[in-house]
């Protein structure tokens, strides 16, 4: 003799056909103790096994026949007494809901996704800075300009700060030039990520870049970065130098980064040492 239970359980489980001799007994278990087991067992999430072929296995599979007594238990009772299959079905449905509830009150926390282009700088003219920068810089023999402040740098409220500040301001001294000799300065005000940045942010800038030229009123000027030195730059720096005379070196963290360059930065420091005699 065999429990139906033992079927029930057999067919949650996923273990296939159950093959039964001809003259076997299943003994059928009441509804309210095949709902326990039901519940109890573990459901995995596997096709539906097949249904065995024996005549009392088949009839075990049916649907049982809802009593009057049980039409009078609780809904969710009655749907655990349901085929296995149907109880695997609003399992899954059930916990692939409360998931779907998850990633959804997941993605409510989640900050925004970051914009990889830089906001668009108000767009005034050469006029408005002059104005506004009026009294804030002092004139120079040097004008040192960098594509962006990095974060660093905005963290401690200045310029070329920490160990690549200190490295520019030993090769300025090392040309003969103070702290009250150079005008530093950043074309983008804020810090960016992006080894180009969008062609109009850059434009907007340029006003601005000239309104310090002007006021600082240099003799030359020393772009850092291998941004200023690409190729199609040039146009952007005449409009920027005018007259002035021009010149390359990498910029002070890259030198940190990569002593080697320093030989060719130092050749060209000597050349606008000697432009500014």
């Amino acid at each position: 003799m065999l429990s139906s239970r033992y079927l029930y359980l057999h067919e949650a489980l996923g273990l296939g056909p159950m093959w039964l001799k001809r003259d076997a007994k299943v003994i059928t278990t009441p509804p309210a103790a095949r709902t326990v087991d039901t519940v109890s067992a573990p459901i995995p999430a596997a096709e539906p096994p097949h249904t065995p072929h024996t005549p009392q296995a088949i009839a075990e599979h049916r649907e049982p026949a809802v009593t009057p007594a049980a039409q009078n238990t609780p809904a969710a009772v009655r749907t655990a007494a349901a085929p296995v299959n149907n109880a695997r079905a609003a399992a899954l449905a059930a916990v692939g809901s409360h998931i779907g509830a998850a990633e959804d009150k997941s993605q409510e926390n989640q900050p925004a996704a970051k914009t990889t282009n830089e906001p668009l700088p108000p767009a005034h003219d050469i006029a408005y800075y002059l104005e506004t920068l009026a009294g804030r810089i002092a004139p120079a023999k040097l004008m040192v300009v960098s594509i962006c402040p990095s974060p660093q740098d905005k963290v401690a409220g200045k310029l070329f700060s920490g160990a690549t500040g200190q490295l520019l301001d030993n090769m300025l001294a090392a040309i003969g030039l103070a702290a009250a000799d150079v005008h530093k300065t950043s074309w983008l005000e804020m810090p960016t990520y992006e080894a180009e940045p969008p062609a109009e942010i850059i434009e907007r800038a340029l006003p601005r870049m000239q309104a310090e030229c002007a006021l600082s009123r240099p003799q030359a000027l020393l772009l850092l970065g291998r941004f200023f030195a690409a190729d199609g730059r040039k146009p952007l720096v005449e409009s920027l130098a005018g007259h002035l005379p021009v010149f390359y070196v990498p910029h002070p963290a890259q030198l940190l980064r990569q002593p080697q360059l320093k030989a060719d930065a130092w050749r060209e420091l000597k050349k606008l040492r000697d432009k500014l005699k």
